[in-house]
C-alpha cells in the first residue's frame, strides 16, 4: 500500500513545528519507551493473573506474547524511520489507510493514554496503603489522594519546564526502576524456592492447561510488554529522528 505524501518537512525528515527539535537524545527516548511499558506495574497486576490461568507456563506465555510485540514493533520501526513524527499512529494510520482512519486512532487514543498517568498515581497510593496495612498494621486510606495531587503537581511543573529537564528525570527515574528489578530478579534466581529454577516450564507437551487459558494468558502478557511504542511522539523532539525514535522497538 502506498504512503501518501505529508508535507515538506527538514533535510532529517522531521516537519518544523514550535517543538523543540534535538532537545533529548537517546536515553531519554528509550527511557520513554520502558517507563511507559510500566514493568513494575506489570509485576504486581499482571503476573499474578497470568499466573492463576496457566500456572508453570506463564513464562511461556510471556515469551509468545513477546514474539508477537516483536512483529509488531519490526512495522512500527519502518514507519518510525520513514515518517518520523509527533503525531506517532495518527500519522501512520493517516499516511497508510486515509485521513478519517486517522482521526478516529487519534481520538481513541487520546480517550486512552492521558488517563493513565491518574490512574497510576492513584494505584501507587492503593498499593502503598496495602503494603504499609500487610507489613506493619498501619491504615492510611488517605494516602492515594495524596499521592495523586503531589504526583499530578510535580508532573505538571515538569511539563512546564520542557522536554529537556522531564527527558532527565525520566532517565534517572527508569535506571532507578531497572536496578531495583535487576536486584529482585537476581534475588529470584538465588533463593527460587522449593521448585528451583527449571527450563521445564518452556515445554509445551504437557504442562499447557486446557482450554482457552493459555489464549487469555497470552492477552494478558501483551498487555504486559505494549507501551514502547510510546517514544514514537518524541521524534519530533529528539537527536536523529530517523535512528533515534524507532531505536527502542
Amino acid at each position: 500500500m502506498a504512503v501518501t505524501p505529508g508535507p515538506p518537512g527538514l533535510p532529517d525528515g522531521t516537519i518544523d513545528t514550535q517543538l523543540s527539535k534535538g532537545a533529548i537524545g537517546l536515553p531519554a527516548v528509550v527511557m520513554q519507551a520502558l517507563t511507559h511499558v510500566a514493568p513494575a506495574a506489570g509485576a504486581i497486576v499482571t503476573v499474578q493473573v497470568i499466573a492463576q490461568l496457566v500456572g508453570l507456563t506463564t513464562p511461556l506465555a510471556f515469551l509468545i506474547a513477546f514474539l508477537i510485540c516483536l512483529m509488531l514493533a519490526a512495522s512500527l520501526t519502518q514507519l518510525a524511520r520513514h515518517l518520523p513524527s509527533a503525531g506517532g499512529y495518527y500519522t501512520y494510520v493517516s499516511r497508510t489507510i486515509g485521513p478519517r482512519a486517522g482521526f478516529m486512532t487519534a481520538w481513541l487514543y487520546f480517550l486512552y493514554d492521558p488517563i493513565q498517568g491518574g490512574m497510576n498515581l492513584a494505584f501507587a497510593g492503593w498499593f502503598m496503603n496495602s503494603v504499609l496495612g500487610t507489613l506493619y498494621g498501619v491504615s492510611t486510606p488517605w494516602l492515594w489522594p495524596i499521592t495523586l495531587a503531589v504526583g499530578a503537581v510535580l508532573i505538571t511543573l515538569l511539563m512546564y519546564r520542557g522536554i529537556k529537564i522531564s527527558g532527565k528525570v525520566l532517565v534517572i527515574l527508569g535506571m532507578l526502576e531497572i536496578l531495583i528489578f535487576v536486584c529482585l530478579a537476581a534475588t529470584g534466581f538465588v533463593h527460587a524456592g522449593p521448585g528451583g529454577v527449571s527450563l521445564s516450564v518452556f515445554n509445551p507437551a504437557h504442562k499447557i492447561p486446557h482450554g482457552g487459558s493459555m489464549f487469555l494468558a497470552v492477552v494478558f502478557s501483551i498487555f504486559a510488554f505494549t507501551g514502547f511504542e510510546a517514544c514514537v511522539p518524541l521524534a519530533e523532539e529528539s537527536r536523529r529522528p530517523r535512528g533515534t525514535s524507532p531505536a527502542p522497538s
